[in-house]
Order: C-alpha cells, then structure tokens, then sequence
C-alpha cells in the first residue's frame, strides 16, 4: 500500500511539474524596442501556418517595434505580462485561431476546448493583468478569425479608453495592415480586395465617454449620425481638413472614444 501511496505521490508530482513547464513555456520570435507585445501560438497549435513569421508578419512587427512571444498556455502569458511594467504596453496583439468564443494559443499537446491553452472571455485573471499594464488608450488586436463577439467582453474588463480591435470575418493575413490614424496610434485595417465589406470593429473600455459631435449630412447619408455609429474609416480623418466637423467644429478624432479620444471618467 505504501509502495503504491509512493507511485501516486511521484505521479502527482510529475504531472505537476509538466503543468508548471507548460505554463511558464514562452519562445522569443522578435524582440522589438518598442511598447508593443504580439503573442502568437506554438507552430504545433497552427495547422494552416497562419501565424508564422512570414514576411507580412515582420512588416508589421518591424512598424509596431514589437516583441513577438509564442505561448502554449495563458499562464505563460500571464507569467510573460508579469515581466512587463504597468502602464508600458502601447500595442498587445493576442493571435491565434479563433471560432468566436477563444483565440486559441496552444503547444500541440492541449485540446482546443482547454481553457488553459488560449485567450476566453473567462479569463478575467489574465484580463485583469493586461489591463494593468496597458497605457492610456492602448491599442489590443483579437488578431484571430470571427473575434467581434469578444471584443465588447475584453473591453469590459480593461480601462483607460483601451480599444480593442476584431473582426466578424476570417481573413488573411496578408490583408492584415498597421495604419496611423488621428489619434497618432497604429491600428489595424482589413484591407481585401475581394471582401471590402471585411472591416475591423472597436470597442472601447467603458470609463471612456464620448464628446458631442454631429456627423455632417454627407457622413449622415452613409449611416453615421455620431460617435455612436462611427466606423473607423472615418476616423482616419484628421480633424484639421474640415470634412468631417460638425457645425461647431467638432469632429470625431478629438470626440469619439472609438477614435483614441472621448474624456476618461
């Protein structure tokens, strides 16, 4: 009986010790100067090699002076954040395959439907941790397939007007582009020729609140009435060519929350 008391014990322990590896696992693709964190999944969790390093990958690493980390677990995101310094992350990209319930990380060795081996909306720990670390209206990527329903529950659970970017589509990641808007910050574009209706949606952490502003009749005409409805193209404006001020000079990239402005409450 001992003896067997003994085997259980050693197996517990080495089960352990394997989860505690898994979780603290991490690979250094890129490692970028600046205040942008990309994490992609193992190439074991990528049957499609839609997060490799490709040549579109780095571009867009090389713009946002990103560290790119590959994890298996979100422990070891959560261990890889503890590193960083509050309030230092400008940019976090979390990519991986999504279904619109997870952005699925993964090592190869984890079921998809492992709660511990991507990013779930439950994940209110690891949340928690990115939130800390992100800056004033800091930019997050669901760089993931189908994402849009996470994005207002990822939102939820950050502050300082962080925005979070994801699309309802799938998509290359060719198609994926970095693109200044006013607010002066990088955010992401779909840009396919063969789907323009693809597009990335925003949805902002709610201690951000809109300023007024009434979207002139030609923007009026396309479906976009006020902050409310703005879509991102049209925060790619700049305030300063006048199109898109309302009748009291207002315009969207010094009102609207979705556009990296509004007043943080």
């Amino acid at each position: 009986m001992q003896r067997g008391l003994a085997v259980a014990a050693l197996a517990l322990a080495v089960r352990n010790a394997i989860t505690s590896w898994q979780h603290n696992t991490w690979t250094v693709v890129t490692s970028g100067k600046g205040s942008a964190l990309v994490f992609y999944p193992f190439a074991a969790a990528d049957h499609n090699n839609a997060y490799a390093l490709d040549d579109h990958a780095t571009q867009r690493a090389r713009e946002l002076a990103a560290t790119v980390v590959r994890v298996g677990r979100v422990g070891a995101a959560s261990n890889w954040l503890a590193h960083a310094a509050p309030n230092s992350l400008r940019h976090v990209s979390l990519g991986g395959h999504g279904n619109g319930t997870r952005v699925m990380w993964g090592d190869g060795r984890c079921h998809e439907s492992d709660r511990t081996c991507g990013l779930w909306p439950t994940n209110q720990a690891f949340l928690a941790l990115l939130s800390s670390r992100l800056t004033e209206r800091a930019v997050v990527v669901l760089e993931s397939c189908y994402a849009l329903p996470m994005a207002p529950i990822v939102a939820e659970s950050l502050r300082n007007g962080a925005r979070v970017f994801a699309t309802d589509a799938c998509y290359n990641q060719e198609h994926l582009k970095f693109v200044l808007d006013a607010s002066g910050d990088l955010v992401p574009m779909l840009l396919d020729p063969w789907h323009a209706s693809t597009r990335m949606h925003v949805s902002v952490a709610p201690d951000c609140h809109d300023m007024p502003w009434v979207a002139p009749e030609w923007l009026r005409t396309l479906g976009v009435s006020g902050c409310a409805d703005i879509t991102m193209d049209v925060c790619l404006s700049d305030d300063a060519d006048g199109e898109v001020l309302d009748r009291k000079g207002q315009g969207p990239a010094s009102a609207c929350c979705r556009c990296g402005a509004g007043r943080l409450m």
